[in-house]
């Protein structure tokens, strides 16, 4: 009785124009990440027609960022060529195969576009026969986490920066009581 009651809801509440008012009810609250992913996966169940739109727009997302990673690599080939011809054997398939994967799996997650470039520069520098499974998981992991702001505020610390931490404020309209928090 209770089960076919919970399908009936289900039913109604697809049926209803009630699916986005119950979504916006629940984006209303500040949620960790685990529980986001258990309300959108209950979503995607409920309602495969919006989550078809979702996974449209991360599809998209992820055409963007590989269309500018490509652009970057044919900027760069020679040098990623050089470096790939300087690697052993066995470092150059893991580079043809899991870091691909790997840095493939980065940029369909990547939210933040001006960061592809982070990626695909730090993929051909670490093309050496020091690199290794956990040097790599480690780079990708560390640009999976900053943010464009964390990126641009630990490039002041270096010498040759154009940029100061005012100019930094400005561009992205903080106050500095703020980035000195950050920074």
């Amino acid at each position: 009785m209770l089960i076919a009651s919970k399908d009936e809801t289900a039913s109604a509440v697809i049926e209803s124009n009630m699916l986005p008012e119950v979504v916006e009810g629940i984006a209303d609250f500040v949620v960790s990440e685990g529980t986001a992913e258990i309300v959108d996966a209950i979503v995607g169940a409920l309602a495969p027609r919006i989550n078809g739109i979702r996974l449209n727009y991360k599809q998209n997302r992820f055409e963007k960022s590989v269309t500018s990673a490509l652009v970057l690599v044919a900027q760069r080939i020679d040098k990623m060529e050089t470096n790939y011809s300087t690697l052993e054997e066995e470092i150059q398939e893991k580079f043809r195969g899991i870091y691909v994967e790997w840095l493939l799996d980065n940029l369909e997650e990547e939210k933040q576009q001006r960061k592809v470039t982070y990626h695909v520069n730090g993929f051909i520098n670490l093309m050496n026969n020091e690199a290794n499974d956990n040097l790599m998981l480690m780079f990708f992991n560390t640009i999976n986490e900053l943010t464009e702001l964390d990126i641009d505020v630990l490039s002041l610390y270096n010498r040759e920066s154009q940029e100061n931490i005012i100019s930094l404020c400005n561009r992205y309209n903080l106050k500095i009581e703020i980035l000195l928090l950050i920074t």
